[in-house]
């Protein structure tokens, strides 16, 4: 009785612990590009993040993405893909060309 409830017990705690994903491994395609407004490709958690977005933006030449934005319990990843790129993140200003990078930390503001 007692390895019985032993079993029970570390069965009960493994599955309240162990983490659900919710984004399926799999190849993601864009339906269409988006113009001028973000288009969410996947969200949700995985085994490493408990909160994971990606998304496409397309800006039209000389358009920013609103004003500066700052999240302040995130990072994000940007990637260009094409074109020239104008970012400022925590006053200073850089462009990215395509296959750019730019990593900006949590806290950090942004504008592009």
């Amino acid at each position: 009785m007692k390895l019985l409830m032993f079993a029970c017990a570390i069965t009960i705690s493994l599955a309240a612990f162990s983490q659900q994903d919710t984004v399926a491994t799999d190849v993601y395609k864009l339906k269409k590009p988006a113009k001028g407004n973000k288009q969410i490709i996947l969200h949700g958690s995985t085994l490493d993040l408990a909160d994971l977005t990606i998304y496409t933006m397309t800006l039209a030449p000389g358009k920013s993405n609103a004003s500066a934005i700052s999240y302040p319990d995130k990072e994000q990843l940007i990637i260009v893909k094409n074109g020239t790129l104008k970012l400022t993140v925590a006053k200073q200003e850089g462009m990215l060309g395509a296959g750019g990078l730019a990593l900006v930390v949590a806290g950090d503001e942004q504008r592009i």
